[in-house]
């Protein structure tokens, strides 16, 4: 949530209690009412854009706006399934309002038919996250951007056949880490037995550590120089998917060839083999 609502005290009304009742026993009450104050704005409303509205939804946040410009194809009742199959040619965010409504009343949802591109900075700062998809790069690292400077969590992702990718940038995120602690005793009896021995039946001690991960703009994620040494240790832990998806989301064949040659040319030097790497690739980076 962005850093102008965090303070915000939701009251949950015995109707949203029942409803909610599995998910506040899974992550507490008060965790379930930052849910219920969260204002999302989702862009593009296409197969991945229809899943993540219905998780979204379903977890009962304050409100949802969906935004998109684009029309419904018969390609959409593959994967589009907030969509009547009779709604080809309309607007897919307005198509897409009463299924996702539907969904849970408690929720104010709403729809907006006009381009990503057409919004000024101002418009993405009501919103407390952000998830964009079916977007370009440049379209993705300027909201990003404005969502880093306004303290507004932001997600991006899309899938492209068998490949897809997700990033995340939460700007600075405190959690907590249980770990445990192996007990230490002295050894007071003085037989000489190591106190490490005697420990051995006895239950680790478990502590709650205080974390921080600061994450890194979308720019600075898709930008790497392989070229400097920092990189280059980096390398072979980079999966194949991150070159090709960043290939995909660019849209552009010679930029592909481009980043295949440069790909291959640094990791096939420094790896005798290459691993078979997963379909799906995260984005979400921290310093």
């Amino acid at each position: 949530m962005s850093i102008h609502s965090m303070g915000e005290q939701q009251t949950i009304t015995e109707d949203e209690a029942a409803l909610y009742d599995r998910q506040i026993r899974l992550w507490g009450l008060d965790a379930q009412r930052r849910l219920r104050a969260s204002r999302v704005l989702l862009i593009g409303m296409r197969g991945l854009g229809a899943e993540v509205a219905k998780n979204i939804v379903l977890s009962g946040i304050k409100s949802l706006t969906m935004l998109d410009d684009t029309e419904v194809t018969e390609e959409d009742a593959c994967s589009q399934f907030l969509l009547p199959r009779t709604d080809v040619g309309k607007n897919r965010a307005v198509c897409s309002l009463d299924r996702t409504q539907q969904l849970n009343p408690m929720v104010k949802v709403t729809s907006d038919s006009e381009s990503v591109a057409s919004k000024d900075d101002n418009f993405f700062t009501q919103f407390d996250v952000v998830c964009a998809t079916c977007c370009g790069p440049t379209q993705l690292m300027r909201i990003n951007q404005i969502c880093a400077d306004n303290g507004i969590k932001f997600y991006a992702g899309d899938v492209f056949g068998y490949y897809g990718y997700m990033f995340s940038d939460l700007g600075k995120h405190d959690y907590a880490e249980e770990i445990q602690k192996k007990p230490v005793k002295k050894d007071e009896s003085g037989d000489g037995e190591p106190a490490a021995k005697k420990s051995k039946s006895e239950e680790p001690e478990t502590v709650v550590v205080k974390k921080c991960s600061s994450f890194v703009r979308l720019k600075n994620a898709l930008d790497v120089d392989w070229s400097t040494t920092e990189a280059a240790k980096k390398l072979n832990r980079t999966p194949n998917t991150y070159f090709i998806t960043k290939a995909t989301v660019s849209r552009s064949s010679v930029l592909s060839v481009l980043l295949w040659v440069e790909y291959w040319d640094k990791k096939s030097s420094r790896l005798s083999h290459t691993k078979t790497s997963p379909t799906t690739i995260s984005f979400s980076m921290t310093e």
